[in-house]
């Protein structure tokens, strides 16, 4: 990173941010904005800023921000749901409506019914929900590119939805905080909810979404409680009652996550609710040909 930084003139550098969002759950997330500001303070790189929100916040911003921010989250959905030599055109696609300022819930739509019919062409060997923590889930470098060689090899890899774990996320803190705007948060969870099933619709078949999200909240409920941090309600709830037929789960995380961990630890006593086999992966960084041998018995068994 900094080696990449030290390549670019001060004007470029002046001009960038990182955005390393945060919750309020028992998790690292928080520590590592500051770690970061740290280390390019050290680095002479103190005009980069770093944005740092917590998630639950952002279910009270400006009306503008939280549609544009739900609709990025669902155009992010999209394009992982799309075959994997396609996605870098749906991107292409959407990126320019987002620079336009033209991405709204009907091209949006068009996008998923397009993906729906590719989709449709393809014959896969085995469907594979990825569940885990996010920044290792959706970065081919932080996991081994595992799911970029799953689609390599034929298979379909069901990303678990952003926008439906957001969804989950601030539908539980809404529930936890009812003194703090109830009404304005009702709302706003009831708009993304309808945004979500219109853009499921669109992908039918496809579609990475629960049919009911409220769901997710009954069987997080009935298996972890309050259990919170790194998005855990949602991760375990998923594993146990995608709506979309699957043959098996992958979950991915850094090697000392400690939400991963629990969940880990407590996956056997969830085994009667009827889940998929599951194979737990972690990540430190490292190549690991242990893991390619995992994959590949995990995948022959299914």
């Amino acid at each position: 990173m900094f080696t990449k930084l030290n390549g670019m003139d001060k004007d470029e550098i002046g001009r960038s941010a990182f955005f390393i969002p945060q919750n309020e759950g028992a998790e690292t997330d928080g520590q590592y904005s500051r770690l970061l500001r740290t280390k390019f303070d050290e680095e002479g790189f103190e005009d980069i800023d770093i944005v740092s929100p917590y998630w639950e916040d952002l279910l009270h911003i400006d009306g503008k921000n939280f549609e544009e921010l739900c609709m990025t989250f669902l155009a992010g959905d999209t394009v992982w749901c799309a075959p994997q030599r396609s996605r870098g055109k749906h991107l292409n696609t959407i990126t320019g409506l987002i620079k336009d300022g033209n991405l709204n819930l009907e091209r949006l739509r068009a996008v998923a019914q397009e993906i729906a019919s590719e989709l449709e062409k393809e014959g896969f060997a085995k469907t594979i929900l990825a569940l885990g923590e996010t920044s290792v889930l959706f970065d081919d470098l932080l996991n081994n590119e595992t799911f970029k060689n799953l689609e390599e090899k034929g298979h379909r890899v069901l990303y678990s939805p952003f926008g439906e774990t957001m969804w989950m996320m601030w539908r539980d803190y809404a529930d936890q905080n009812k003194n703090k705007q109830p009404e304005l948060m009702e709302q706003r969870l009831r708009d993304l909810k309808h945004k979500i099933a219109v853009i499921s619709e669109a992908l039918s078949a496809w579609s990475p979404y629960e049919n009911d999200p409220d769901e997710l909240v009954r069987v997080a409920d009935r298996t972890l409680g309050y259990f919170s941090g790194a998005h855990g309600r949602y991760r375990q709830a998923k594993q146990l009652c995608s709506s979309t037929k699957i043959d098996g789960v992958i979950t991915a995380a850094s090697i000392y996550e400690n939400t991963g961990i629990a969940l880990g630890m407590l996956q056997k006593g969830f085994e009667r609710e009827g889940a998929k086999p599951v194979l737990n992966l972690t990540f430190d960084g490292n190549r690991n040909e242990n893991d390619r041998i995992k994959i590949d018995s995990f995948i022959h068994y299914l």
